[in-house]
């Protein structure tokens, strides 16, 4: 999905519709417990890896890959990426970090695109 700070940003959609990347794993205590699992303790590694603002930027990402996802599924449309501000602000880098030239049309699940001056829009559906 990109680099944050010359780090790569991997991630996983999970079938709940959330996200887990790289930049944000989960951590999570036992309730009653003080013992810290080796996992635990991997997970809180991983995070002090990042700094909060790579952490911040790497969920922008991951907000603007769940919103292509989402419109892509159907449950987006192209008025309401385009009235989302975040998406407006992250969705030039991001597809910069993924290697989406867009000068060019893009397709996302056999769905055509355009990016130009701000705006996404939808052109012919490829057979």
């Amino acid at each position: 999905m990109g680099t944050v700070n010359g780090k790569p940003l991997n991630g996983t959609p999970l079938a709940s519709g959330g996200f887990n990347s790289n930049f944000s794993p989960k951590i999570w205590k036992v309730s009653g417990s003080s013992i810290v699992t080796p996992e635990q303790e991997a997970a809180l590694k991983m995070r002090q890896y990042y700094s909060l603002p790579e952490r911040q930027e790497a969920n922008e990402f991951v907000a603007v890959f769940m919103s292509l996802s989402r419109l892509a599924e159907g449950k987006k449309s192209v008025d309401s990426m385009n009235d989302d501000a975040m998406f407006a602000q992250h969705f030039p880098k991001f597809a910069e970090g993924i290697g989406l030239d867009l000068s060019q049309p893009f397709t996302i699940n056999g769905k055509s695109f355009t990016y130009s001056q701000g705006t996404l829009q939808m052109t012919d559906t490829e057979d």
